[in-house]
């Protein structure tokens, strides 16, 4: 069983689970409150690294919380400033420029979870940037590691894609029918509920996806834990 199924699992088991994502989704609307899913999601994460399979707690907004994500936003800082740098020296390389700065994207996005996993186990901030450690267990499992960072954010980006088009289609109709049916255009009664339809259907749309995107922050930070428990279970200090 993939790494991101047995994640899903792990948050769907619990009852109230919808109701938790909701809360994280709306907390994620504010930037700097959004550090607090990052934490939220890493503390519980780190349980099922170190063995402890523990379920979902309730949602809390608190200094544990907030330190831990504003320690995993900032490793995404160092590695989205390595990424420029390294992406733009592999950018000037002729004709596959653009093809070498995308994988160096990939690799320091892989890379960077396992330096947030890997001050996860111990709380010091100063063991992510333990390279040796973090590159030993990238490559005990590379393929287990990119499935759990990539495909929730994949599987949600594709359901996203199809609601805005949805949506899109939604509006072409309400256009080209007002365009091609005269008649329609002075029903004030028609246009107005096409639009109010209209706008329900991208509100319902907009809040799913927002909570589709909790769920796949959730998913990914617990499969990372998973990951962690197999490729480098003696940095929670536990031993198989």
């Amino acid at each position: 069983m993939s790494y991101s199924k047995q994640a899903l699992d792990d948050i769907t088991q619990r009852n109230g689970w919808v109701g938790t994502m909701a809360v994280a989704a709306l907390v994620q609307l504010v930037p700097v409150l959004a550090w607090n899913n990052y934490g939220f999601f890493l503390n519980w994460s780190k349980e099922i690294a170190a063995g402890k399979d523990t379920p979902l707690p309730s949602y809390k907004v608190n200094g544990e919380n907030f330190k831990a994500g504003f320690f995993v936003f900032l490793i995404g800082v160092i590695a989205g400033i390595a990424t420029a740098i390294v992406g733009g020296i592999l950018g000037l390389a002729p004709i596959i420029g653009g093809l070498l700065s995308l994988c160096a994207g990939v690799f320091v996005g892989l890379f960077s979870s396992v330096m947030t996993m890997r001050y996860a186990a111990s709380g010091a901030f100063g063991d992510a940037f333990k390279l040796k450690d973090c590159w030993a267990a990238f490559t005990k499992r590379p393929a287990g590691l990119i499935e759990a960072v990539y495909l929730p954010a994949l599987i949600v980006g594709i359901i996203a894609s199809i609601l805005l088009a949805i949506v899109i289609v939604a509006l072409c109709t309400l256009l080209f029918g007002s365009l091609y049916f005269p008649s329609l255009r002075t029903d004030g009664l028609f246009i107005s509920g096409a639009i109010f339809e209209t706008m329900v259907l991208a509100l319902v749309a907009w809040i799913f996806v927002s909570v589709a995107m909790a769920l796949a922050m959730g998913v990914t930070f617990r499969a990372l834990g998973r990951w962690t428990f197999d490729a480098a279970p003696q940095w929670t200090g536990f031993e198989k």
